[in-house]
């Protein structure tokens, strides 16, 4: 499952440094521009996890610090969780993004009482050299 995630992962960041790079720093992460981008980021996301036959869910899971989760699946008995970091409050993108052009995509999985057992993170592309795995 952590091969599958980090697909997930590198796919986000991926659609992410494009379709966010694309937006005007000073765009609000609460307007309708910030918004259809999100969503454009959850179809392919999506569509991605259910071709490597993740089932997208809707959880109300708690949400850690000011991530921005883009989709949630279950597989194998798990939860898999897929967004972007700290982008879940509404501001003016280029601050929360603290000066950087495109945010940093994550993956977790998550067990019993939504601990997270495994957390993968995108790079930047300008900085990009490896993923990076928490395992918890």
């Amino acid at each position: 499952m952590i091969d599958v995630l980090r697909v997930l992962v590198e796919k986000l960041q991926e659609l992410a440094t494009t379709k966010i790079k694309s937006l005007s720093m000073d765009v609000g992460t609460c307007s309708r521009e910030f918004l259809s981008v999100v969503d454009e980021l959850e179809k392919e996301v999506v569509r991605l996890g259910e071709r490597y036959g993740l089932q997208r869910i809707d959880a109300r899971l708690p949400v850690f610090r000011d991530d921005l989760r883009i989709a949630v699946f279950i597989a194998e008995g798990a939860i898999v969780e897929v967004g972007l970091k700290g982008l879940n409050r509404c501001g003016v993108l280029g601050e929360l993004l603290g000066g950087e052009k495109t945010p940093i995509a994550y993956g977790r999985i998550l067990g019993p009482g939504a601990k997270v057992l495994a957390e993968i993170q995108g790079e930047r592309k300008e900085k990009r050299t490896e993923t990076t795995y928490y395992l918890y």
